[in-house]
């Protein structure tokens, strides 16, 4: 493949958004922060290409060892040295690793649909983890919290997009460990997903 058969908007570029770094492909241009949280954070994001609003979720430092900080802890008597934990990367691994597998294998229309995972520049460069997937507008805390009131028609309709995709998990093998409703989001006509 030639250089210029290369669609300039795949190529890697580094954004600065809320004084980090984020290396995404041009096309996605960041407009602001969804969420964020222990392992990442959560921008929302125009696809340049489609002109589709997105959700870029970044998994940051899934190799960084607990380790190479490990000489900045300093022990006291309720935390002593030997007690730290000394690899959190194994355990940020499995659960990208198991996140990515359930969104690629549970095809259903009310589960979250990944569309892309950002591949690093190289490999010395490939410390963070970019998935992309929707953006919806709300999330069921959202929706209870609203001063709107919900009529039975409609929150039937939920639980019925809720438990069709609870089952298609469990009919796939698959327990969501983690199902609350920060994680059960909506469009503006109450059609829910949920993220694996």
């Amino acid at each position: 493949m030639k250089k210029s058969d290369v669609d300039p908007l795949s190529e890697l570029q580094t954004t600065r958004f809320k004084d980090d770094d984020w290396i995404l492909p041009k096309r996605y241009k960041i407009n602001g922060l969804v969420g964020s949280g222990a392992y990442g954070s959560v921008v929302s994001a125009t696809d340049l290409r489609t002109g589709e609003e997105v959700a870029i979720k970044r998994n940051r430092d899934i190799f960084k060892s607990l380790e190479q900080d490990y000489n900045a802890v300093t022990p006291t008597e309720s935390l002593p040295k030997a007690i730290v934990p000394t690899n959190r990367s194994c355990i940020s691994q499995l659960r990208v690793l198991r996140e990515l597998k359930v969104l690629l294998h549970a095809k259903h229309e009310n589960i979250v649909k990944l569309l892309e995972v950002v591949l690093p520049p190289s490999f010395e460069q490939f410390s963070d983890v970019y998935i992309v997937t929707d953006l919806y507008e709300a999330d069921l805390r959202d929706v209870l919290e609203s001063p709107n009131t919900l009529d039975i028609d409609q929150v039937r309709y939920m639980m019925y997009q809720l438990l069709g995709a609870i089952q298609h998990l469990h009919d796939s093998d698959i327990v969501h460990r983690d199902l609350k409703p920060e994680v059960c989001f909506f469009t503006i006509f109450l059609t829910i997903e949920f993220t694996g």
